[in-house]
């Protein structure tokens, strides 16, 4: 049962033709050659539906190497094939890309161009902080093929663990006998499965990847979870901030009316049963925080936590969070935020305090045109091994639009492509219902229904949110012939195009149109 919550490495076509993978083992990495040379095994694995997650791995060998027409034709067949397998799970495949010297950075940036396709979240780095050095780190670290993407950059050592404390990397070498890995560069011991037997991770696995299927979310609202915005109060006021989050804010959501949007998505199967607690700075009212997130979890939610930490300098606090068994936070680290630390020290006495506690979090960062990843690494240095870091380009919503210059933001004058629908969280915030966390909250065509009505009245009806999320912004400008309006404009991603249309009065007024005429 463990094996669940370990990722199986594939590195020969014996242990795919001969189904060798142990039937428990629901995480699958595999290096990219062997990858694309038995995709047909591969095909066979993901329709007898073994796994929740594929993990693509790139040495640096393999970055090298694979800048050619060829391999990058190959690789993009093969993950069209198997994005056309439907399964009950609705597995994931992720590229990893890992670093020890070398790499080669126009590959990199050839590879995540089938990203266009969306057939995969997002790249991850691992980096080996043994052997790179600080040139080539800092050259990696500061280009737009990470700072321009969403990524996750974690760096390595001998002693650090990734990618999780409740994942391992493990190869079988005999028939009881594995080898676990602190992380894919190093191996940490030789045992048997029972050796790391966890039931409280084998069912969080399961809570996280056990969801309604892709297939299935065409046909009805695929939510990832629910986020809920319990204040705008903040004790920051930052320049990027979408939701314009400060210390003179006074909105809070009343627990009660939580509560009962919570018991209510027990009972709809196409809303994971993920609670994501956001803000403003939620910790600000920490006694209803402490209650919410006792309440969410007496229901069976897995409970997450975003926040920017100033809390975290008190260490009554931070154990107590550990006490209450969060399940992870994201801790807001961007260039933005690090302007109202006090100094350097305290940033890192809130790590260590988080550390100490061996809380589960990740470090999420925004990037810019003049703001790197490296620009953290060059404040923290090896404070941050073993700590994922999640980057995205920063969004041109709420403060942003008018505190930062306009040549700072990431883009490009083409249509964003792509659609949401199959990474939506519903929202709720203390003025209404929404589908999204990423600016639907501070539109005027974005709301689903107020707190007062059932969620299940509220997402039978919203038809012209339902048909955006579904085809995405760019296709329906094309159908309702309106893109002509958003031409020669920058968009670093359909969730600010989203927010404009959403603001829109003919496109909303022709999408209903629309609507009515194909429903007849």
């Amino acid at each position: 049962m463990v094996a669940k919550v370990m990722i199986y490495i594939l590195d020969d076509i014996d242990s795919l033709r001969s189904n060798s993978i142990p039937n428990d083992f629901k995480l699958v990495a595999i290096n990219v050659k062997t990858f694309i040379k038995y995709n047909s095994e591969i095909e066979k694995l993901l329709k007898n539906n073994r796994i929740f997650k594929l993990y693509i791995l790139f040495n640096d060998n393999d970055i090298i190497n694979f800048n050619s027409y060829d391999n990058l034709s190959k690789m993009k067949d093969t993950l069209i094939k198997i994005s056309k397998i439907k399964t009950l799970n609705g597995f994931k495949n992720e590229f990893v890309f890992m670093i020890s010297q070398k790499y080669d950075i126009e590959a990199i940036r050839r590879i995540l161009f089938l990203s266009e396709s969306r057939l995969y979240n997002f790249a991850i780095f691992v980096i080996n902080m043994k052997s790179i050095k600080e040139y080539d780190l800092e050259m990696l670290l500061t280009s737009d093929v990470i700072n321009n993407n969403l990524s996750e950059v974690i760096l390595v050592d001998d002693k650090t663990v990734w990618p999780g404390r409740h994942f391992r990397f493990v190869k079988q070498i005999s028939n009881e006998e594995y080898l676990f890995y602190k992380n894919p560069f190093f191996i940490d011991f030789k045992g048997k499965l029972t050796d790391l037997i966890s039931l409280e991770a084998l069912k969080k696995i399961y809570q996280y990847y056990a969801s309604v299927s892709l297939s299935d979310s065409f046909r009805y609202w695929n939510f990832k979870g629910i986020v809920i915005e319990l204040t705008y109060k903040c004790n920051f006021s930052c320049d990027h901030c979408y939701v314009s989050s400060s210390p003179q804010r006074g909105e809070i959501l009343e627990l009660n009316k939580i509560y009962k949007i919570l018991e209510e998505a027990l009972n709809l199967p196409f809303i994971d049963k993920k609670v994501h607690i956001a803000g403003g700075e939620v910790t600000l009212f920490w006694d209803k925080l402490v209650e919410l997130i006792k309440f969410s979890k007496s229901l069976g939610y897995i409970v997450t936590l975003v926040t920017n930490g100033s809390w975290a300098l008190n260490e009554s606090k931070v154990k107590e969070l550990k006490e209450l068994k969060i399940d992870e936070i994201e801790l807001s680290l961007t260039p933005y935020h690090l302007k109202f630390w006090n100094n350097k020290d305290n940033i890192l006495k809130m790590l260590n305090n988080l550390k100490k506690y061996n809380l589960n979090f990740f470090i999420r960062f925004l990037t810019s045109k003049s703001n790197k990843i490296y620009d953290l690494y060059k404040l923290l240095g090896n404070e941050l091994l073993g700590i994922p870091i999640i980057s995205s380009p920063v969004l041109r919503l709420g403060r942003a639009l008018s505190n930062l210059p306009p040549n700072e933001f990431y883009g490009d004058n083409k249509l964003p492509s792509g659609a949401c629908f199959d990474s939506l969280n519903l929202t709720i915030t203390p003025n209404g219902v929404y589908p999204c966390c990423n600016g639907s909250e501070i539109t005027k065509y974005g709301k689903l229904g107020s707190l007062d009505e059932s969620l299940k009245d509220i997402l039978n009806r919203n038809y012209f949110l339902r048909l955006l999320t579904l085809i995405g912004p760019s296709r329906l400008l094309k159908e309702l012939k309106l893109d002509y309006k958003y031409k020669n404009k920058e968009y670093s991603s359909i969730c600010e195009l989203c927010s404009e249309i959403l603001n829109d009065d003919e496109v909303y007024n022709k999408s209903l149109e629309l609507i009515r005429g194909r429903l007849g």
